[in-house]
């Protein structure tokens, strides 16, 4: 087994919350050799100044006419910024998204981003591909969310319903996603707290209740917001012990913060599943 590596290019998806195709609007060809994509590990950053109160928030997807892919629909990452003339940002570590696309080389294969939350400056998504010459290691991953985020309230110990996930054709769910990022930055004011997964549709009674990765906001007029870890976090549950699905499939998401706060922040989730 060879594993090779390949750039798509890092492409700015402007202001709005319009999806735009990365790598300069052009699909990424497959290696005549490779016969797998195992793994997605995408990046993003502001392409020029950091604006306060505007957290990255992105979402990503992978398409293709010459192979059959979807839905691969997953958010990133969140990158909090902060209030007045906040001094740092904090870039998160960046996270391998598991694919195991099977390929017979030469495909051109599109990738996405979309800004969730609108900025005032344009934000850029690029995403190193990995590719091996003699197949995946594994089943092939699908990866569904909603279709925006939702805005979590700002009452300490309230539970805020989010949108909804529809997963169709699905066999099992083997990881959760959560993603929290801030609104209005204030001072003292953090991201805490956890998201739920629910479905009468799940073929098990398990609850599935999850901490988000908190954001921390520093003290006085130039506080800045920064998230631990990877930015997001991932619940993933070993082969034979994942969520057990019907054939339609329509999850309910919710948040509960544990920290009040002036402003609501943003809240999303994500499901990685096998068919």
């Amino acid at each position: 087994m060879t594993y090779g590596f390949d750039d798509c290019t890092f492409t700015s998806i402007g202001t709005s919350t319009t999806e735009t195709r990365l790598n300069s609007d052009s699909p990424l060809r497959v290696p005549s050799s490779a016969k797998s994509i195992l793994e997605i590990i995408p990046y993003q950053m502001q392409t020029g100044a950091f604006t306060v109160d505007q957290s990255l928030m992105t979402a990503f997807r992978v398409q293709s006419d010459d192979a059959s892919v979807e839905p691969k629909r997953f958010v990133l990452y969140g990158v909090g910024t902060g209030d007045a003339s906040f001094a740092s940002v904090q870039c998160p570590v960046l996270k391998a998204y598991p694919m195991n696309i099977p390929l017979s080389g030469f495909e051109r294969i599109n990738y996405r981003a979309q800004a969730l939350v609108a900025n005032t400056v344009a934000g850029g998504v690029g995403a190193s591909i990995v590719y091996s010459d003699s197949g995946s290691n594994g089943i092939e991953q699908f990866y569904q969310r909603p279709d925006d985020e939702s805005a979590s309230g700002t009452t300490i110990n309230t539970r805020q319903g989010g949108n909804t996930i529809t997963v169709t054709g699905g066999g099992t769910i083997s990881s959760l996603y959560a993603l929290v990022t801030g609104g209005v930055a204030t001072a003292s004011e953090h991201d805490v707290g956890f998201m739920e997964f629910e479905s009468s549709d799940f073929q098990t009674s398990m609850p599935y209740r999850v901490a988000v990765q908190p954001t921390a906001t520093g003290l006085g007029a130039n506080a800045g917001a920064n998230t631990g870890g990877a930015g997001i976090m991932e619940y993933s549950m070993p082969a034979g012990q994942g969520i057990p699905l019907n054939d339609n499939v329509t999850i309910n998401t919710f948040y509960t913060n544990r920290d009040g706060r002036t402003g609501a922040s943003n809240f999303i989730g994500c499901v990685r599943y096998q068919r």
